[in-house]
């Protein structure tokens, strides 16, 4: 998202060179971009904070409102930058969350980590043929 913004940053700035000085929209823009950048910084501000497991099985999280833990549907990757990966996953209540999960918080765990994101779901892997696997 940031990114994002930077991007439309610099696009509104060059607006701003190239328009004439009576020109007032480029100041809706800056407009635009502040008003962007609060509800961006609203939203991180917001963003739930706890710990996501992966027990082979099953994902959960838990937080301060799920301390016992919920369980999530399997991830749906939605970007990954190598060290960097954007999950989205939805508990069995249908609340959903967005995660960015970061390879530098537990370097040790990150490759066992992407293996499980990338891994099909158990039910998946039990409806698989067998001759097929061994292809």
């Amino acid at each position: 998202m940031v990114l994002i913004w930077i991007g439309a940053a610099c696009l509104t700035l060059a607006w701003w060179k190239l328009s004439g000085p009576a020109d007032a929209g480029p100041l809706w823009g800056v407009f635009a971009l502040l008003l962007a950048a609060v509800f961006m910084l609203w939203q991180w501000r917001r963003s739930p904070e706890g710990q996501l497991i992966w027990d082979a099985q099953a994902w959960v999280w838990r937080s301060r409102a799920y301390p016992h833990g919920t369980d999530l549907d399997w991830p749906q990757i939605v970007l990954d930058l190598q060290y960097m990966i954007v999950v989205r996953m939805r508990n069995r209540d249908g609340a959903g969350w967005v995660f960015w999960l970061e390879a530098r918080r537990d370097r040790a765990a990150w490759l066992d980590l992407r293996r499980a994101l990338y891994a099909a779901p158990p039910a998946a892997q039990s409806d698989a043929d067998p001759a097929a696997l061994a292809s």
